[in-house]
């Protein structure tokens, strides 16, 4: 352990007097890090800028919340360091706090290919949209040739290196359109080059063939919905993958490929950078960043600790340090939401930190930081519908109707993602202010927008509570709605799902009662009364019988009807009852 400790320390010291001898170049929509020369990073940047604008000009991409950050390697050595495979020419990371393209040292006209091949996976990644490898890959290829020429913008200039691979050797298109990141055709030596080869061929002929290129939207399309590529080939070009693949081979075995001139002319007048020194934290944190793309967690949180220890006042070591806890590394959830809680009061700007801390915080630290975190993270996001409900949710449960409602009434329009979390919160809310109409008319509206079996039994729970016409703040309907997580939002790792843990009881549901401040349920099982605190109705799931069986929950004696129960058991919070409720199954718990 203390060989392991000097290692690392000593290889900490060494970036930190590298960091002395690193440049940084701002552009208007990037940063760029590099240990080399100023004609190299300039080339680069300029090549960024020239196809951010021709993206933001014909097909309406737009930026990443964050400026990129590019790192420049002057050595092959220094960049195999991070590099996540051996093959590669550069690489990209996509991480909380920013998005990296990291370029080893390769001159010339590679540089501005596997620049521009890096960032095309940015733009795709930030439009959210799902590809399939040999897409992504093929995308890329096409448009890392992206030049001027004449006052014109071309596309789909030859890669020599590919031609000459497709016209000597071959690989099965069938097995292309099928791999993911784990095949063998995508990691093995000999297969790399001409998957990428085939995969470049074959997007350059469906987009700039002329009598392919006007069903590639069709296809596009189809394949963002999911639909395998054999598939898609049939539907938008009627070819099975067979003749699909002949017509390829004929076209990169052909006499000559097709390029697109688009007549738009990018202005070079603004686009005079000086270097700026470096500063030693923002090249051990990139250097801690770009250690996680080879899941290289010790190392991450070893320099992301050194950081701290001269920066205390910094988030973005915390940042680091809880994504390597939460799904890279340890996977301890414990120490992701305490290192994302650390980050969050040190003030990141970064919205997916304070969902991923209120996302992974125990229920008692969500008691007492929750409330600040959400508000904190709404300052960020304002028009985020997901913070919105998520403080609207938190703030029900602390009885402050008046402002849940108020929260609320911020979202002019819900998604159907939504309404599970939206109704329930806006009936409870509307009801506890006296806007009994008003929490009627919503739970009629969730009974007809409820579409799993789930929901419906909610819906139904929730249109009873809403009838209620005596306002009792003790009786909110134990109706727990998990948080709906935006559309990939979240790229590092997920969380691990609810569990629920601790023994189970099966009997009768004798009575419910109402106290002040108290929810509890009697079960009756044999000749015993068995009494189970319900702590935070929000948070205890209930879950229907054979059938879709509903049952309507209301104070006082119960009918008897078959009832399951988990529960923990924790003597100083369950008031002298048997434990909490976790869960409510009728008519049994498996």
């Amino acid at each position: 352990m203390l060989l392991r400790l000097i290692v690392i320390t000593v290889g900490l010291l060494s970036q930190l007097g590298a960091a002395e001898k690193w440049s940084r170049y701002d552009s208007e929509h990037f940063e760029l890090l590099t240990d080399g020369g100023k004609g190299r990073a300039l080339e680069i940047l300029e090549q960024f800028e020239r196809v951010r604008w021709f993206f933001g000009t014909t097909m309406q991409i737009g930026d990443p919340p964050r400026k990129p950050r590019i790192v420049v390697f002057n050595t092959e050595k220094r960049f195999q360091t991070y590099a996540p495979r051996a093959t590669a020419a550069a690489f990209y990371i996509g991480l909380p706090l920013r998005d990296y393209i990291a370029i080893g040292p390769t001159g010339g006209g590679q540089t501005r290919r596997t620049a521009v091949h890096e960032y095309i996976h940015l733009l795709v990644k930030n439009s959210e949209t799902s590809l399939p490898v040999w897409m992504n890959e093929g995308l890329a290829e096409l448009y890392s040739t992206i030049d001027e020429i004449g006052g014109k913008i071309r596309v789909g200039n030859v890669i020599d290196n590919h031609l000459f691979l497709l016209n000597n050797d071959w690989l099965e298109l069938r097995r292309i359109v099928a791999a993911d990141h784990q095949s063998v055709e995508y990691n093995k030596r000999e297969h790399v080059g001409l998957f990428y080869s085939a995969s470049w061929g074959l997007m350059h002929m469906l987009q700039l063939e002329p009598e392919l290129r006007p069903k590639f939207g069709k296809f596009n399309e189809l394949i963002v919905k999911g639909t395998p590529a054999a598939e898609a080939f049939g539907t938008a070009y009627g070819m099975t993958v067979e003749q699909m693949e002949a017509r390829l081979k004929a076209y990169v075995r052909g006499r000559s490929v097709r390029v697109a001139l688009f007549d738009l002319k990018f202005d070079k007048a603004k686009f005079r950078l000086e270097p700026t020194p470096a500063s030693a934290f923002d090249v051990e944190m990139a250097m801690a960043d770009l250690s996680m793309a080879k899941r290289d967690c010790a190392t991450a949180v070893a320099a992301a600790d050194s950081v701290s220890a001269r920066y205390p006042e910094a988030s973005e070591p915390h940042v680091t340090k809880g994504y390597c806890a939460w799904g890279w590394g340890e996977k301890s959830q414990e120490k992701a939401a305490t290192e994302f809680l650390a980050a969050a009061k040190k003030g990141t700007k970064v919205p997916e930190v304070y969902r991923a801390a209120l996302g992974l915080m125990s229920p008692e630290v969500r008691r007492q930081e929750g409330l600040p975190i959400l508000e904190g993270a709404l300052r960020l996001t304002p028009d985020s519908h997901e913070l919105v409900l998520a403080l609207s949710g938190e703030l029900l449960q602390r009885k402050e109707y008046e402002r849940s409602f108020q929260e609320l009434k911020r979202l002019k329009s819900i998604r159907r993602a939504e309404v599970d979390q939206y109704f329930p919160i806006y009936i409870q809310a509307a009801w506890f202010t006296d806007r009994q109409p008003a929490a009627q008319t919503a739970a009629l509206q969730y009974e007809r927008a409820a579409a799993s079996e789930v929901a419906k039994i909610r819906a139904k729970q929730l249109k009873a509570f809403a009838d209620y016409v005596e306002r009792k703040e003790e009786m909110p309907v134990p109706v727990y709605v998990p948080p709906t997580p935006e559309s990939g939002a979240e790229t590092l790792g997920e969380p691990e799902p609810m569990r629920f843990v601790g023994p189970k009881a099966v009997g009768k549901f004798a009575e419910f009662q109402c106290k002040e401040g108290e929810l509890k349920v009697v079960l009756q099982v044999g000749a015993e009364r068995q009494e189970y605190l319900i702590e935070d109705p929000l948070k205890v799931i209930i879950e229907g019988g054979e059938q879709g069986k509903t049952v309507e929950l209301h104070c006082g004696k119960q009918k008897g009807e078959a009832l399951g129960i988990q529960y923990f058991t924790d003597e100083a919070r369950a008031k002298g009852a048997r434990g909490l409720i976790q869960r409510m199954k009728f008519p049994d718990v498996k």
